[in-house]
């Protein structure tokens, strides 16, 4: 949630739409400005205990979905922890909206990932994430409390299909970027016996913890995969 959703909800319960209209003005207050300053003048004028404010964001995040510039930038954030790369912002947009043309929204995605006061109303381009990530609309207004479950889900069906696609693999990067000292060992062992089958099978099924989903250290497979490929060699 941001600060501007918090003041819109505590005012919202102490103020007709009108007098927080009046308030704004009487105390030269902009909500995109001063979202912040409102809520500790709020805090102030009817004296709210940190439980009660406590109770408000617990509410917000029960009942409001979060900004879109917000669920957006925790979408990509879910990404990267799956492993998605990229070097520059319009390689990020180029990589989310691959039918869209960067130079016609440059403004608006700087504007979207660093300012959560910016909404996004460009439908095409909702329409657009929907379809590259796979998710329902009604995501969008989905309450944070469940966005923050089900995101998490898409991003990682998103990256598990470049997982599955060669030449996608540029687009990952490693969770860990070093090999352990076990790893290498198997690395140069399977080196050493390129051409005996008999030697890469006893020694991949000797170390077959390292090439379960349950292992952590991504750039040992990218480093072992091409290998075992280029001997035609199939994991059973």
């Amino acid at each position: 949630m941001t600060n501007k959703q918090i003041a819109n909800f505590i005012a919202g319960k102490y103020f007709e739409r009108e007098e927080y209209k009046k308030f704004k003005i009487e105390n030269n207050l902009k909500i995109d400005r001063d979202a912040s300053k409102i809520i500790s003048i709020l805090k102030k004028k009817f004296n709210l205990s940190q439980q009660v404010m406590d109770s408000y964001l617990e509410e917000i995040e029960r009942t409001k979905p979060m900004p879109k510039t917000q669920l957006l930038v925790f979408m990509i954030d879910e990404l990267a922890k799956y492993g998605l790369e990229w070097k520059t912002r319009e390689e990020l947009f180029n990589t989310l909206f691959p039918k869209k043309d960067y130079k016609d929204y440059e403004k608006s995605w700087n504007q979207w990932l660093t300012q959560h006061t910016e909404d996004i109303r460009n439908r095409s381009i909702l329409v657009s994430l929907e379809e590259r990530l796979n998710f329902d609309s009604s995501l969008w207004k989905t309450p944070e409390v469940k966005q923050r479950v089900i995101v998490p889900k898409v991003a990682q069906k998103f990256v598990e299909k470049y997982e599955s696609r060669e030449d996608n693999f540029n687009l990952l990067k490693p969770k860990e970027g070093d090999i352990t000292k076990e790893q290498q060992r198997v690395i140069d062992d399977i080196k050493e016996n390129i051409q005996d089958r008999s030697e890469i099978n006893r020694l991949v099924q000797n170390s077959l913890e390292l090439f379960t989903k349950k292992a952590k250290n991504q750039y040992f497979l990218l480093e072992i995969l091409p290998i075992l490929y280029e001997t035609a060699f199939l994991i059973s």
